[in-house]
């Protein structure tokens, strides 16, 4: 029986690779390698700039967006010379400023949602509650609603701009979602919506045409890129082309959404005398 110890004999008594070359084949000399010490060039390193913070949101219905200036000079294009000065006054402003007022509900429009709608990100909204007396402002402002062929409730959920439309005239509703395949959680809270609504109606307004509690999905509608927060431009081209009786398109585009957020822009700062003007950016105190 060999002892526990005779593989390593065997081992040790290999031939190595001195005694095994091939005559005919030319073996590289083999050479023993140094570690060399890496020498830095302090001079070519570059001052740390910390990234710039942009805008977190809990959407996960919109992928985060990138490259902001890309962006904003994408929408400056379209805004027309007179306009320049003033927009760029107002993207770069620290103050605070008033862009539009309007003339009835306490709608504002602040520099805030000026940059969003320029810097082609999410739009915003402003909150508004009926503390008190809310069946008499619904009764008045839905009578005088009632006069109009379409009532237009833009609807915010889940971080994602919606449009139901009521057309009073056969009492039906259209719900309008640049997300289709996102659409049923919408179209819930889009039928609550329209439940409560008809329910005012028929019930507060008598000798008005019976809304019904049922919405429609219209599926022309106009579907915004993946990587785009346009639901709420789009929903404003919406009302834009129903409430003027135009045709709608469904295929609306990339560069057409953002055409239309400089529009929107320019009727901002041209309504007088509700906008913001330069002059006005010399006081930044506003007494609201």
């Amino acid at each position: 029986m060999r002892s526990p110890n005779s593989y390593i004999k065997r081992l040790k008594n290999r031939t190595g690779r001195k005694n095994t070359k091939n005559a005919e084949y030319h073996y590289t000399p083999l050479k023993k390698q140094t570690r060399k010490g890496a020498e830095l060039n302090v001079e070519s390193f570059k001052a740390y700039e910390p990234p710039v913070a942009t805008q977190q949101t809990t959407n996960d219905e919109h992928k985060e967006h990138s490259d902001d200036q890309k962006k904003e000079m994408e929408a400056i294009d379209f805004i027309p010379t007179e306009y320049r000065v003033m927009v760029t006054t107002i993207l770069k402003d620290e103050s605070r400023i008033l862009v539009w007022a309007g003339e009835e509900l306490d709608n504002y429009v602040y520099d805030d949602d000026f940059r969003f709608l320029m810097l082609d990100d999410a739009l915003t909204c402003g909150l508004m509650k009926l503390k008190e007396q809310r069946t008499d402002v619904l009764k008045d402002s839905l009578a005088a609603a009632m006069q109009c062929t379409f009532i237009h409730f833009p609807l915010l959920h889940c971080n994602h701009w919606t449009l139901l439309v009521l057309n009073t005239l056969n009492g039906r509703w259209d719900l309008y979602n640049s997300l289709a395949k996102l659409n049923k959680k919408h179209a819930d809270r889009a039928k609550q919506l329209a439940n409560q609504i008809a329910n005012d109606i028929n019930g507060l307004i008598p000798g008005t045409i019976r809304i019904t509690n049922k919405a429609r999905t219209v599926r022309a509608t106009p579907q915004q890129h993946p990587d785009s927060y346009d639901c709420g431009v789009i929903v404003c081209y919406l009302m834009n082309r129903i409430s003027r009786n135009k045709e709608i398109d469904p295929n609306l585009s990339r560069q057409q959404c953002i055409r239309f957020r400089a529009k929107i822009a320019v009727k901002l700062l041209s309504d007088r005398p509700r906008s913001w003007n330069p002059e006005d950016n010399e006081d930044s105190d506003f007494d609201i």
